[in-house]
């Protein structure tokens, strides 16, 4: 079934492999049923977390003070859930493309003992990050993620751990999992997502004072990244590069298997993101040299249609940026734009406003000649019962939630 005007209908979900466990589909049985809401609303292509990817390379531990332990919660290869996603998608002519959160290699969880829950969180890692604990980004200081005590707060921080791609070991790790999505599953594309870093009250990005950077950075300009400002931008174009190298590399890597993959990038469209390009940088973050170059296929600039819990968010001109968006992309790259929306209370009809809301948003997107709307994500949809509203996006039947 394909949405209004040949458009797409994207649904970023959690299959067994989500941070968020709530309404996620981890058994067959259980993705044959999302699959068949998402084929019945019109969904042309669905996005799933990584979190604790279903790769070979991929793996994740628990660590305690002096303890550290496997995480293995999914299963792996044709018996995983996302085997069963692409199987069964694909025979509804769905797509299915994983997106990869771009240099996040861990997080803090409560302890589940409510009394331990403050003094002695648990550490999420992946195995890659556990193993190489110089490869997170640094500040100015020479601070980690690791080294950030959670009570405290660093500017902006966020609340992942971002290994630094200045490495080459750590661009290599990061093009392996979508390579492996792509050989084991079959997958018909990948998403990068790109966390905002933290940054200071100018808004440049903190992070990235690693040393095979800083090292490269004085040979090519005789100048000690530590000496000079954050904001030079010599040195803040030059931290940007080694993301673009990233993407090139990629790009490379996934031409070279034997399989049509789209590559897409999607972030937050908050601050200056998207709507100065031209400061695109400052947040390593640069698209507008990316689409200059034609590294990726789709852009999906997100934005938040509601406050999320874990931070503050101001209103945003969604049409006045996809329009700037779309100046800048022209046609080297289609944009479908992401609308992102979390729980609510439907004893006083906050999901019917939502639903209203994202109705009229993703119409006036597709009225602008976005290529496509997707909604951020699936567990709120079953969650507040908005099937009926993809399938209004989509023009497809209305559906009983």
């Amino acid at each position: 079934m394909s949405s209004r005007k040949g458009a797409d209908l994207g649904l970023w979900c959690g299959v067994a492999g989500s941070w968020m466990g709530l309404y996620e589909p981890q058994h067959e049985q259980d993705v044959v049923k999302f699959v068949e809401k998402c084929a019945k609303v019109g969904v042309t292509k669905l996005l799933c977390a990584y979190y604790t990817a279903p790769v070979r390379s991929h793996r994740w531990v628990f660590r305690l003070p002096g303890v550290e332990a496997p995480y293995e919660r999914y299963g792996y290869g044709e018996k995983s859930a996302l085997s069963a996603l692409v199987k069964h998608a694909h025979g509804h002519g769905i797509e299915v493309h994983p997106y990869v959160a771009v240099g996040h290699q861990g997080w803090w969880r409560p302890h589940p003992e409510s009394a331990l829950r403050e003094f002695l969180p648990i550490l999420h890692l992946s195995k890659f990050a556990s193993d190489n604990p110089a490869y997170f980004s640094k500040t100015r200081e020479g601070k980690s993620w690791l080294d950030i005590d959670r009570r405290q707060r660093l500017t902006g921080y966020p609340g992942v751990g971002l290994l630094s791609l200045a490495y080459p070991e750590v661009r290599e790790y990061f093009t392996s999992l979508c390579v492996e999505f792509v050989q084991d599953y079959g997958v018909d594309g990948v998403q990068l997502e790109f966390i905002i870093p933290p940054t200071d009250e100018q808004g440049f990005c903190l992070l990235g004072y690693d040393e095979p950077a800083m090292t490269a950075f004085r040979t090519e300009y005789g100048q000690d990244p530590r000496e000079i400002d954050s904001s030079d931008e010599n040195w803040m174009r030059f931290r940007a590069g080694y993301v673009t190298q990233f993407i090139r590399e990629l790009k490379e890597a996934l031409s070279n298997l034997e399989a049509d993959v789209e590559l897409s990038l999607q972030t937050e469209a908050t601050g200056s993101t998207f709507s100065e390009p031209a400061s695109a940088y400052k947040l390593m973050f640069d698209w507008p040299a990316w689409v200059e170059e034609k590294l990726f296929d789709v852009l999906y600039p997100r934005f938040w249609l509601s406050n999320p819990a874990w931070w503050s968010i101001a209103p945003t001109d969604i049409a006045g940026e996809l329009s700037t968006i779309k100046r800048q992309v022209g046609d080297r790259c289609r944009v479908v734009t992401g609308l992102a929306i979390v729980g609510g209370r439907e004893d006083i009809g906050w999901s019917e406003d939502i639903a209203r809301l994202v109705e009229r948003e993703a119409m006036a997107a597709l009225e602008a000649g976005v290529d496509g709307v997707a909604i951020h994500r699936s567990e709120f949809v079953e969650g507040l019962g908005l099937w009926g509203m993809l399938a209004n996006i989509s023009s497809s039947e209305p559906v009983e939630d």
